[in-house]
């Protein structure tokens, strides 16, 4: 196993972080992961059986658990993640494409990513602080599919995570990032398509973001 610590002079951002891990890993697959969050023994296998298993699949997600200060502070026993999602990983690309629109309920720590297809489509450096939804939209909009491996394979610490911190130095840069794609990507497709209730569902949760 080959290990490498990619260091900057300065700070730019997450996204560039993982344009920048990407473009010195030549694995097949690419398994992202948070300093704050950890990846179960069986993560790295069952990801690789199911794309084995499912050769058409360039994107994967999976269910997990989360938790809170190294400890689980609640496990995912009736599936909500799956339960509630179901029917975004049975529609076409073009539908989940539109569902992403009004809202990213695709967590980064559990996706797995073809080598290739990342290092080609890459993650949008315009949002700094904010690497996950904008790819997300990226790839079903050119038509890659998400699909789902119906297995826990990481642990997501959630009320105390980078991107929900509270503390003054990194919240407003996550906002600043998240105001941005949101007027970026976001808002003249969902309003031009009349697309109402997902609209006022995205401003209602800028509001709350920006108070």
């Amino acid at each position: 196993i080959h290990s490498e610590i990619v260091t900057v002079p300065r700070n730019t951002g997450t996204s560039a972080n993982y344009n920048r891990a990407v473009d010195h890993s030549n694995g097949e697959w690419i398994k992202t992961i948070d300093g704050d969050d950890i990846l179960l023994e069986n993560c790295i296998q069952d990801n690789i059986d199911y794309v084995a298993a499912n050769p058409e699949a360039k994107v994967v997600f999976s269910d997990y658990f989360i938790f809170k200060n190294k400890q689980r502070i609640r496990e995912f026993k009736d599936n909500p993640f799956m339960q509630n999602n179901k029917n975004f990983f049975t529609v076409d690309t073009h539908n989940q494409y539109i569902s992403l629109l009004s809202r990213n309920i695709l967590p980064s720590p559990a996706s797995f990513l073809y080598g290739d297809l990342i290092r080609h489509v890459r993650f949008d450096e315009r949002y700094r602080y904010i690497e996950d939804a904008p790819l997300w939209i990226k790839l079903t909009k050119q038509g890659i599919r998400m699909y789902l491996l119906n297995k826990k394979t990481v642990m997501y610490r959630n009320q105390e995570s980078i991107s929900k911190s509270s503390t003054k130095y990194f919240s407003p840069l996550h906002v600043e990032s998240s105001l941005s794609y949101f007027w970026c990507e976001r808002y003249y497709y969902i309003k031009e398509n009349n697309l109402q209730n997902a609209y006022d569902a995205v401003l209602m949760r800028r509001h709350e973001d920006v108070s």
